[in-house]
């Protein structure tokens, strides 16, 4: 082989390499890309995870709230139909001394 052949054919390896690298650069900057979209995309999940346990946190606190109310409206339930019991006997009771004093009984 002589010296030009040898020079043209190491020149052209040299450029097929060049090219090569090009190529693995765009390669490896599309990756970087996409490890940074991933990245973000594990970082938005990692806060909607938190903000998750935050809002179910909120619903067990709301939900003991609400039974706690419940049992008492039941108490309360039980008062307001002792006082219409009582309303209803005085309302009785006024009833027959009026009716006694007009003479009706």
């Amino acid at each position: 082989m002589s010296q030009e052949t040898e020079m043209a054919l190491l020149t052209h390896k040299v450029e097929s390499l060049h090219e090569d690298m090009g190529e693995m650069k765009l390669v490896m900057r599309d990756v970087a890309n996409a490890l940074t979209k991933l990245a973000l995309i594990d970082e938005r999940q990692a806060n909607m995870l938190e903000a998750q346990e935050r809002i179910f946190n909120l619903i067990e606190r709301l939900d003991s709230r609400v039974d706690s109310l419940e049992k008492e409206d039941g108490k309360q339930e039980m008062a307001t139909n002792w006082v219409y019991a009582a309303v209803w006997g005085a309302a009785g009771i006024l009833a027959m001394y009026v009716a006694k004093m007009m003479g009706l009984v």
